[in-house]
């Protein structure tokens, strides 16, 4: 009756142990304290009924040798469980200590790593600004050249358009040169024209006058004599016929100027025609040559225009490239954070898988202390 009463005891106070909060509070170690204190009270409160219950005795003589036991057991318990207990929470401070170390190390760690994307992402931003900086900086620039060689280009029109408008009152005043010309060539052969006419009516006057001086003559001759009228007669047909042969050379001769001037005038008329000619071919050669410099002009104009084109062409181009780095670089860059992110919280849930190990590492080491302590005194009292 005694030994399972001893043994009921024992094991309410077991599993009243067992049932408290964690060993580490101080609170639990005073409850335990307290309530084994109870239950060796309660022992010998009830000690000497059951002592005076009992006839035999020798079992009362057992009785009070086996409580001596179990309170010197008690005893020696109550030491091992606040020794375990102490070691218990020292180890559950060394625990709690290196969790709060790990978990600070890896809060430092986060923030590190936060700041080094942060950092991460400041310089793939202003390198981004950089390169959107380089970009409009070389925009401009080829800007500025399609500017410059658009002015060239102008500049170049201008000259070509002034050089043509030269060439033009050059040979405008070729031309007027050559109508002068002409104009003065015709007036020099106006000129010996009237000379020729002019000395044609002179001849001719001469000849009248030698005609009138030659009937004049004859006249005097008739008046003269008529004795020799047969021979006068025959000289007067001598001179007739010498008159008449003086006059057909002077006709002859005034033909044969006559034949000169018109000569003169077809040669100065030709001659004319030619410089006409001339200047119409010069003019000619003017205008092709205007066309060819208009053509070389033009020409140049379209490979200056084409030039252009190629050039925006290659900043459009030079421009998308760019902005595709940039792109590019705006994609590594997130591309960068989503695995900073992704290592953040790879870094988190380890942080929670720490936190849950050391949560059960002390529920552990909990159970193991408590199964320790139960286990030693069922079986001590049930081998009793």
């Amino acid at each position: 009756m005694v030994r399972f009463l001893f043994v009921l005891v024992l094991s309410f106070a077991c599993s009243r142990v067992s049932d408290g909060q964690p060993l580490g509070n101080h609170r639990i170690s005073l409850e335990a304290a307290q309530m084994e204190q109870r239950i060796l009270a309660s022992i010998r409160s009830i000690l000497p009924q059951l002592i005076n219950s009992d006839t035999c005795g020798s079992e009362k003589q057992m009785n009070s040798e086996y409580l001596s036991a179990l309170e010197d057991k008690i005893k020696l318990l109550r030491l091992e469980g606040q020794a375990a207990l102490s070691a218990l929470e020292d180890k559950i401070k060394l625990l709690r200590l290196e969790g709060q170390a790990a978990l600070s190390a890896l809060e430092d760690k986060i923030k590190l790593l936060r700041l080094e994307g942060q950092a991460a992402l400041s310089a793939l931003e202003d390198k981004i600004k950089l390169l959107r900086l380089e970009g409009q900086a070389a925009l401009s620039a080829l800007e500025d050249k399609i500017k410059l060689l658009r002015l060239e280009g102008q500049a170049a029109l201008s000259a070509l358009e002034d050089k043509i408008k030269l060439l033009r009152l050059e040979g405008q005043a070729a031309l007027s040169a050559l109508e002068d010309k002409i104009k003065l060539l015709r007036l020099e052969g106006q000129a010996a024209l009237s000379a020729l006419e002019d000395k044609i009516k002179l001849l001719r006057l001469e000849g009248q006058a030698a005609l009138s001086a030659l009937e004049d003559k004859i006249k005097l001759l008739r008046l003269e004599g008529q004795a020799a009228l047969s021979a006068l007669e025959d000289k007067i047909k001598l001179l007739r016929l010498e008159g008449q042969a003086a006059l057909s050379a002077l006709e002859d001769k005034i033909k044969l100027l006559r034949l000169e001037g018109q000569a003169a005038l077809s040669a100065l008329e030709d001659k004319i025609k030619l410089l006409r000619l001339e200047g119409q071919a010069a003019l000619s050669a003017l205008e092709d040559k205007i066309k060819l410099l208009r053509l070389e002009g033009q020409a140049a104009l379209s490979a200056l225009e084409d030039k252009i084109k190629l050039l925006r062409l290659e900043g459009q181009a030079a421009l998308s490239a760019l902005e595709d780095k940039i792109k590019l670089l705006r994609l590594e860059g997130q591309a960068d954070l989503s695995a900073l992110e992704d290592k953040i919280k790879n870094q988190t849930t380890q942080l929670g898988s720490l936190k849950a190990q050391n949560d059960k590492q002390q529920m552990d080491i909990c159970k193991l202390l408590f199964e320790k302590v139960d286990p030693n005194a069922t079986v001590l009292a049930f081998k009793d």
